[in-house]
């Protein structure tokens, strides 16, 4: 699922680069939504197919970071490649897509090949290391006969649990309250520095502390889950101080 996930959403986020309108462009961003949406499951799974359950998390904190990560590093590639503004015929901010896209895209070309599917499939693990891998997560689940079954058969009647269990939509409304904030901030930060009275170039390069930071908490607070063999502190605590932000900016006095 993550290797048919991943290389659709990356050659739609290449081709944002070339769109022609308002309309082309939505178009895309909602085609990149359907071909994304199976990636971060798949990939979040895949890492617990490796890992025990309290390992599991400063992992995944790597994993995601990444995103804040490469928004550091594309804020100081984006502010390179504006300056290809009129090269080909194209705006600078056509560029960022095309120049960043086609680079993830040939990565992504190779993960058939490189990304394993689980232990038991890793071509680059001795036998016993295999074995080792395999009873580590048995043990960790608790199975009686020591031995877990990483791809059982897909059968429909398997989606009525998960379907009508209320806790499941209850995390999905707790990962909306994340991931809406998030990815909004993500995609307007650029343009609440240039309202600061910045120029755009320099609003890339700005963005750069923000990411940083980001990447140090994420790691920091998985680290401690792991240690401290916790999640809900690690979970509703940073919550709570994004709230108060929230809150606090709701508060200040805007403009009309």
């Amino acid at each position: 699922m993550t290797k048919l996930t991943l290389q659709p959403a990356l050659q739609v986020m290449t081709l944002q680069g070339i769109v022609k309108g308002y309309h082309g462009l939505i178009a895309t961003r909602v085609m990149l939504g359907v071909a994304e949406a199976g990636f971060f499951p798949a990939a979040s799974y895949l890492v617990t197919t490796w890992y025990c359950r309290f390992e599991v998390q400063r992992r995944l904190s790597v994993f995601y970071s990444a995103s804040a990560l490469a928004g550091a590093f594309s804020g100081i590639l984006a502010y390179g490649i504006q300056h290809m503004d009129g090269a080909g015929g194209l705006e600078g901010w056509r560029w960022i897509f095309i120049l960043e896209g086609l680079l993830t895209v040939a990565i992504g070309s190779t993960l058939h090949w490189t990304l394993p599917d689980s232990p038991e499939t890793a071509t680059f693990l001795q036998p016993w290391e295999r074995e080792v891998l395999v009873r580590r997560l048995a043990e960790d689940a608790g199975t009686a006969d020591g031995h877990v079954e990483m791809h059982d058969s897909f059968q429909w009647s398997s989606l009525k649990g998960p379907l009508t269990e209320w806790k499941l939509y209850l995390c999905i409304f707790i990962w909306w309250g994340n991931a809406i904030p998030v990815y909004g901030f993500t995609y307007t930060v650029p343009a609440i520095i240039v309202g600061l009275g910045y120029t755009s170039a320099v609003s890339q390069l700005l963005t750069v502390p923000l990411y940083i930071s980001g990447v140090i908490s994420i790691i920091s607070l998985s680290w401690l889950a792991d240690k401290k063999q916790v999640r809900w502190k690690f979970v509703t605590y940073p919550y709570l101080v994004a709230a108060a932000g929230f809150l606090a900016l709701l508060a200040i006095p805007h403009p009309k």
